[in-house]
């Protein structure tokens, strides 16, 4: 594992990078996209045994922090939705020079997800797209609006794991109303894995390209939410080895 900064010098990215370190076909590469907010920070250990486990497959993995979060430049109030877009775009043009490749998979967990698809329906070097437990980003909002409602003092909300002011919240707002029937570049393969169906957000998102997407059923806990008292969220050992196995007939 290997870290380093990309990006502009202006506002560089953290970055680590895991070569292939088992035997596999070779020539393939995943760009991990995070959750935000305190779900990125519990679902950490699942994400780095994800990494870990393409590597010993013959992966080029690399994993980054979003502008304005983790150890990559930027304030949180500074970050928007286009711009961690952009990021995962610098993050596959990384990984592409790093190992030579000509494509990448994009994978992206909660609000990475939304953020993985927009990226990847602009990319024609997407290869695929492995979409896990995409974030119901209009529900989980309303749901917000209204437990705050009963509260005494307003307080911050969050989706998908980020503190949601009123500009992030209408940046949300756009995903839901950007429908995409006829993406300009649809990748080869695409797999949505969680415990439970697929957001209307995301399906607006891909429109009639939604047929040509594999639904993976998971039931356990997910990776994104406090395991005991130890901030950390579980390990999800059974969606990660549905990844793992199912991108082992990537091309």
């Amino acid at each position: 594992m290997n870290p380093f900064f990309m990006g502009s010098e202006h506002q560089p990215l953290y970055a680590l990078y895991h070569p292939p370190v088992g035997r596999g076909p070779g020539g393939r590469g995943a760009v991990l996209c995070n959750p935000l907010g305190s779900e990125s920070n519990r679902a950490h250990r699942s994400l780095r045994v994800l990494a870990d486990a393409l590597s010993r497959s013959g992966w080029h993995v690399l994993r980054f922090d979003y502008r304005g979060t983790g150890d990559s430049s930027g304030e949180d109030d500074s970050a928007t939705l286009n711009g961690w877009v952009e990021d995962i775009g610098v993050a596959a043009e990384e990984l592409k020079a790093i190992a030579d490749l000509k494509g990448v998979h994009l994978i992206g967990l909660r609000l990475g997800a939304f953020l993985a698809t927009a990226a990847g329906l602009r990319r024609p070097d997407t290869q695929g797209l492995i979409l896990w437990d995409p974030v119901d980003l209009h529900s989980e909002s309303i749901l917000g609006a209204q437990w705050c409602g009963h509260l005494d003092q307003p307080v911050p909300r969050e989706s998908g794991g980020a503190a949601s002011t009123a500009d992030f919240e209408k940046m949300l707002q756009e995903i839901h109303k950007q429908p995409n029937p006829n993406a300009p570049f649809w990748p080869h393969q695409a797999l949505v894995v969680g415990p439970k169906a697929i957001p209307d957000g995301f399906r607006r998102l891909v429109g009639e390209n939604l047929k040509r997407v594999t639904l993976k059923e998971i039931d356990e806990a997910p990776p994104w939410l406090e395991e005991s008292d130890f901030g950390a969220g579980p390990v999800a050992a059974r969606a990660i080895h549905t990844i793992s196995t199912w991108t082992g007939s990537a091309p």
